[in-house]
């Protein structure tokens, strides 16, 4: 993966390699290449930019400043945790890293694991990184590389998929062109690689509306006005064979909303005959009028990020002193979509596990799992989500936390 320190980065990382930095200090410590200046400027930018960004972690609560002495900064613990850098897993190395009696969560590359297993797989749901022009701490690859890079991260786990089973990624909508309000065209790129060259047919584009997002693209939204905030992302859904998938929205069915019970309480005394768009859509006596166990789901799903089940593992990872992952998504997506597409017992995966949601999902709808990922801390951090996890001790002894 294509890594490059920002300047955010390289203050966090001076910062823990001494135990406090005065202004001067610090300025020694960044490439002066990092930052971009205006020729002639009344100001000196370089500095001026570190500030900023001194001023910003202040208000992140990662950054203080020491009592007493001028111009002179230190992490605080909550900065410590969250700028240690992130263990990363050697090349083909893998080791299991804690373990239910339904699954096993495994420390390895995604691209090397799955391409050793032959076990049958009914659904792999996963949120895999996105291709941002910033990186992101577990990394990310650029918009160039990644439909090449996903497909050969997903291809081993496409050759041990069910008949009719699925793939469902959940990725990102706010990629832009470097420089440019225009989107990237990488999901479509990507959908059609799938098609091509993993033999994959799109069962879906789902939105998952998100309206409590931060608001952005800051830039293009907020400075130039030439974008509208984004409050949505896409889910694919994808099946090597859309006869036989094995989906079943029985099992995903919703409670009647009041307004349609009181129809069908009342059908007997309604008349009611409407023709629509010039004929093409009839409503007969009695239409939609059917008594049944539930409604079935619109291709939609709308709901915030936070959730009870991500605060209580972030709580955990802060009684650790451990980085959480900054790219959750919600308990009730991932049970969502494993209790559409599986049955019980059946194998669901997840090869960038992070905190490890799509297990945890798995685990409580009595499906077996299989959930990886690349960096040590998520993986010691997501033990906390199961009561009845099984550390490894090889594995938690590897860092001492």
């Amino acid at each position: 993966m294509t890594t490059q320190l920002s300047l955010f980065e390289h203050i966090g990382l001076s910062y823990l390699d001494k135990t406090e930095l005065s202004n001067s200090e610090l300025y020694e410590l960044i490439p002066e290449n990092l930052i971009q200046t205006k020729a002639n400027s009344k100001y000196n930018e370089f500095k001026r930019k570190i500030r900023w960004q001194q001023q910003t972690m202040k208000q992140l609560g990662l950054l203080e400043h020491v009592e007493d002495k001028k111009a002179t900064w230190r992490l605080t613990e909550q900065g410590k945790s969250k700028l240690t850098p992130l263990h990363q897993v050697s090349n083909n190395y893998k080791m299991i890293a804690f373990s239910t009696d339904l699954g096993v969560a495994i420390w390895a590359d995604s691209t090397t694991l799955y391409s050793n297993l032959d076990i049958p797989i009914t659904l792999c749901l996963s949120s895999p990184p996105y291709p941002l022009n910033a990186v992101k701490a577990y990394g990310n690859v650029t918009q160039q590389e990644y439909v090449d890079w996903i497909c050969k991260a997903i291809e081993p786990i496409v050759k041990n998929l069910r008949d009719g089973g699925s793939i469902v990624l959940n990725l990102g909508n706010d990629v832009f062109i470097q420089k440019s309000p225009a989107r990237s065209t990488y999901r479509e790129r990507m959908v059609i690689a799938f098609e091509d060259k993993l033999g994959l047919y799109k069962m879906d584009e789902i939105p998952w509306i998100n309206k409590s997002k931060p608001p952005g693209p800051t830039y293009w939204a907020s400075i130039t006005r030439q974008q509208l905030n984004c409050a949505w992302e896409p889910i694919y859904w994808f099946t090597n064979n859309p006869v036989k998938c094995l989906s079943n929205n029985n099992r995903v069915l919703q409670p009647h909303t009041e307004e349609h019970l009181k129809y069908l309480q009342n059908k007997h005394l309604i008349n009611e005959y409407r023709v629509n768009s010039d004929g093409a859509h009839v409503v007969r006596n009695s239409s939609y009028s059917n008594i049944t166990e539930g409604k079935i789901p619109k291709n939609i799903f709308e709901r915030g990020h936070k959730c009870k089940a991500q605060e209580e593992y972030k709580k955990y990872c802060k009684e650790l002193n451990l980085p959480y992952h900054g790219a959750t998504f919600p308990l009730d997506l991932a049970k969502f979509f494993i209790s559409f597409l599986s049955d019980e017992q059946d194998l669901i995966v997840d090869p960038f596990g992070g905190s490890m949601t799509v297990a945890k999902g798995a685990e409580e709808l009595n499906r077996r799992w299989l959930s990886s990922d690349n960096i040590w801390q998520y993986l010691r951090g997501a033990v906390g989500r199961f009561t009845t996890a099984k550390i490894n001790p090889d594995f938690q002894n590897l860092l001492v936390v």
